[in-house]
């Protein structure tokens, strides 16, 4: 690459991995950072400029023309970044060695609320179930791919029109089932954490955690799918008791305000916070199949057109063309 060129970067999630990409082949970079959410400045007090090069408007945060070092200022910078994209380093830790962000939002801003569901094992599909049967767009993961195809299915038995998504389906069946996702088709999209990364549909405003996530960055990249470009969403996470002690490594480590709910079949206060409600009970097919059955059209016959004759031995009898059982012989005549 020539020593002139001029390189971009683009990035929704910044990581160690992307810093050190910036600092291998970026050579003082100016950082510029947009919050997505239209009808603001990027600090409350930055008027929108111009892109010269192409004539868009944007809001710059931070920009500079001298490169962001690590350390002290780097830190600063990104708490300056965080309260507009949601992306800063976990407490206490520093932005050049730290791998993980939070998305804590601006300060007191509730565009995503954390919460916490406590339920019993026993009860953790009809939780499950009553969340899912909500009105509007819903996504939930589930840790393996067996679990998302039998809570899909189990959904749908219950009336809700859930679509199932992960790697093990073939590329056909996933692009088919993400535009049910986005277009409405089916509400509720069932996933692994390969829905987690690089996939944007605009609306979903709740996501839930049926299995808790393993660690705190997928927890931040699950959490993401929602209140994007300056929407407000809902995070929720299932935990029964036997998650107790994972999850509450990962709430500590990830940094994020999460509000505990002990909630059972048909809570009143799940109601009023994400309109869950009783599934309608009437099982309904699998929204992102668009398989039709096949169908044979019966021959049409014209007036005044003859039938075909149909077949004939050569003694004129018709011809019988009922197989015979295996092992029965031929009768002599």
């Amino acid at each position: 690459m020539p020593e002139d060129a001029q390189k971009l970067l683009f990035s929704a999630t910044l990581d160690q991995a992307v810093d050190g990409l910036v600092a291998r082949y970026l050579r003082d970079p100016v950082r510029h950072t947009v919050s997505g959410r239209p009808g603001e400045t990027a600090r409350g007090d930055l008027p929108p400029h111009h892109f010269p090069g192409t004539g868009d408007e944007g809001r710059a945060v931070g920009a500079s023309d001298t490169p962001n070092p690590p350390g002290e200022e780097a830190d600063s910078a990104a708490a300056v970044a965080a309260q507009e994209t949601g992306d800063a380093p976990l407490p206490g830790r520093s932005r050049a060695t730290d791998d993980i962000r939070v998305p804590t939002g601006r300060p007191g801003d509730r565009a995503v609320g954390h919460y916490a569901v406590r339920v019993r094992r026993g009860d953790k599909y009809a939780v499950v179930a009553e969340i899912a049967a909500r009105a509007g767009r819903t996504l939930l993961f589930v840790r393996t791919q067996y679990g998302v195809d039998k809570l899909a299915r189990r959904l749908r038995e219950a009336g809700v029109a859930a679509a199932a998504l992960h790697g093990g389906k073939a590329q056909n069946q996933r692009t088919r089932t993400l535009a049910a996702f986005a277009d409405g088709t089916a509400p509720v999209l069932v996933a692994t954490d390969v829905a987690a990364r690089g996939i944007h549909v605009d609306g979903i405003d709740l996501v839930v955690h049926v299995d808790p996530p393993a660690d705190p960055k997928d927890y931040v990249h699950r959490a993401g799918r929602t209140a994007r470009a300056g929407a407000t969403g809902t995070v929720v996470t299932i935990v029964t008791p036997a998650d107790q002690e994972p999850w509450a490594a990962i709430v500590s480590a990830a940094g994020v305000s999460v509000t505990d709910i002990d909630a059972r079949p048909g809570d009143r206060r799940l109601a009023e916070l994400i309109g869950a409600r009783r599934p309608s009970g009437v099982p309904v097919p699998d929204p992102a199949s668009h398989i039709e059955p096949e169908t044979t059209a019966p021959q049409q016959v014209s007036p005044g057109e003859p039938r075909r004759p149909r077949p004939t031995s050569r003694s004129g009898s018709r011809v019988h063309t009922k197989k015979r059982k295996p092992g029965s012989a031929r009768r002599s005549r």
